[in-house]
This record gives structure tokens, sequence and C-alpha cells, in this order.
């Protein structure tokens, strides 16, 4: 049957040990409950054994992530997964599993669908700082690249196979988000954005500040 594997779910920058086993556990749930037709997968860049332990034992997949960074997830998705639909989900507990029934109902409704913080009925809890850091990236390569979209640095995303095969980043780290985003658009791509609810764990899950800073000199 083609549609038993229809939307691969990759799941990359596992968080502690706990965390990892929360995000599997629930995406586990939110698939079965739903009947979506997805198959899980961990991107593997090396450097968390554990994280490989705790993915194997709950019968999630492990595939090669060769390059480090966002564009690397990407690469190794495409390399290694057969679904026709592909999901890209933080393992630091910071993506909502809750939202994936909303990626499914709206898969062909656009190329790219976007979990967003920063459309009406999004919502995002994190530091201060963070918070405005955030959204001053966006708003600056919004207006400056005269994209019509809000959240571009959000990696919670939905892909088609085709466009993914199309857009493969050159990029292996983090502006691989914008390259495709950037790409795909001016090609003619569609892309939607779904409201999220993005909520920092106090217990320190989420970018460092010197981490956003390499991110912003990246992009």
């Amino acid at each position: 049957d083609p549609h038993v594997s229809d939307v691969a779910i990759v799941i990359s920058d596992p968080g502690r040990a706990d965390v990892l086993e929360r995000v599997i556990a629930s995406t586990q749930a939110v698939v079965a409950h739903f009947k979506i037709p997805a198959t899980l997968y961990l991107a593997d860049d090396g450097t968390r054994g554990d994280a490989v332990k705790i993915a194997t034992a709950r019968g999630v997949t492990v595939i090669a992530q060769c390059e480090r960074g966002y564009g690397g997830v990407l690469n190794a998705a495409i390399a290694s997964t057969t679904g026709q639909y592909i999901v890209t989900l933080d393992g630091d507990g910071l993506h909502p599993p809750g939202l994936l029934p909303y990626f499914y109902a709206q898969r062909d409704a656009a190329s790219i669908l976007i979990g967003s913080r920063y459309i009406p009925q999004g919502f995002t809890q994190m530091p201060l700082w963070r918070t405005f850091c955030s959204w001053l990236l966006n708003r600056a390569f919004r207006t400056m690249l005269d994209l019509p979209y809000r959240d571009l640095s959000s990696s919670y995303r939905m892909y088609t196979r085709d466009l993914l095969s199309a857009m493969t980043p050159a990029t292996a780290g983090d502006a691989a988000l914008q390259e495709v985003l950037i790409r795909s658009f001016c090609q003619g791509f569609a892309a939607l954005e779904l409201p999220m609810h993005y909520v920092q764990d106090p217990r320190g899950a989420g970018r460092p500040f010197g981490s956003l800073a390499r991110l912003g000199l990246d992009y």
C-alpha cells in the first residue's frame, strides 16, 4: 500500500533523555490516535548515543545525518526516508506533536506548511531577550526579502517530497530554513502558516544566546 508511510516524521536536535522520551511517546500517541499514516525517524548526527538507544528502544528508525544543522536534517530525510510528506520536528520538547493532525489535514494545501508563532492564534513563551531577537530576525528578513510569511525561522514544518527533492539545500546549517523557503517562493511553490503554541521549557530547553547570534550571522 503506497499510503502506509505517507508521512516521514524526522526528529532532530534531541533534548535531555527524559524530554526525548516524552517527545517520542507523545508523537506516537498523536499519530496513533488520529490514524496518521506516519513513520518516525531520528536524525543522528553522531553526537548523542543515548538518543539513538532511546529511539531504537521505542521502535523509531535511526537515520544518519552526515552534516550538523537543519540543512543536514533535510538532506538526511530526502536520502533515507520514503514518505510523500516530510515533517521536521525538534526533539527538545518545543514543537507540540498536537499540531501534526492539522499539518496532515492541510497536507495538500501547500508545498510547505509552517508551524508559526507570529500569526493570529499563534503563541510564544520564551525569555524576553529571545522573544525580541526572534521577532527582530523574522521582521528584518521578511522586510528585506519581501516575503509574505511571518515566521521564517520556525523549523517545525511539513514539506512535500517533490519540493524537497527539487530544493535540496546547499546550506547544511540552520540558514537552510531560509534557503528552501526563498527558493521555493521564487519558483512559485506555495507555503502556508498554521498557528503554533511554542513554550520554552523553564529548565533550559531552547537556544542559548550564542547559538542565536551564530544563526543571525549565518542568515
